[in-house]
């Protein structure tokens, strides 16, 4: 496994748009055992979640999408943001007090920070990034890792957001996935010609 191996194929960005902020109230449904479902018009995926506050993508009937804050308690839309550069948002998270997204834009996937609009961190491309997560180095600084084939092969990335480092932290051959950092080791899923087996860094 190559720790510490940076990329020079993800550019880093330093332009942005100015996004846009609407607020609304969707209606709550309770089902049974105690689950409360949250009804509307849109399709809710891959929630984060901070405190009372849950972070959810939202993908309206019409097309488009949006990264959406609500309270976690009752359902209130806190904040409903429009995804980057009126892209297509496919995975969002916490990381802190920020919100970093992935999107699909008409210059390819890239990774997107919001603080009051969309930055670019990473530059679109057209190579896949998926399974992004927050995790903590053991020094406390935030980091997000995610999986990428931007060498052909399916690897794990972190990304230091306090130094803007990003290093492959797998060297798969057949590829790596389901990442997830504790304690300041590695874990992830690797794909192997008799399996796919959990292995630890």
């Amino acid at each position: 496994v190559a720790r510490g191996e940076a990329m020079g194929r993800f550019s880093v960005a330093r332009d942005g748009n100015p996004g846009q902020q609407n607020s609304s109230r969707e209606n709550l449904q309770e089902r049974g055992n105690g689950i409360v479902k949250l009804s509307g018009r849109g399709y809710y995926k891959s929630p984060d979640v901070k405190g009372d506050t849950l972070l959810v993508e939202e993908f309206f009937p019409g097309g488009g999408s949006a990264v959406v804050l609500m309270d976690g308690r009752n359902g209130e839309v806190l904040q409903r943001i429009p995804a980057p550069f009126e892209g297509e948002v496919t995975e969002a998270v916490f990381a802190g007090n920020d919100i970093y997204a992935l999107a699909i834009t008409d210059l390819g996937l890239g990774l997107f920070k919001w603080d009051g609009e969309w930055k670019r961190v990473i530059d679109e491309q057209a190579a896949g990034i998926e399974d992004l997560r927050c995790g903590e180095l053991e020094s406390g600084e935030k980091v997000l890792h995610f999986v990428s084939d931007i060498d052909g092969v399916r690897n794990v990335y972190m990304l230091n957001l306090a130094a803007g480092k990003l290093d492959r932290l797998t060297n798969s051959l057949y590829g790596a996935g389901e990442a997830c950092l504790s304690g300041g080791d590695l874990y992830y899923s690797s794909l192997e010609t008799g399996g796919k087996f959990p292995v630890k860094v």
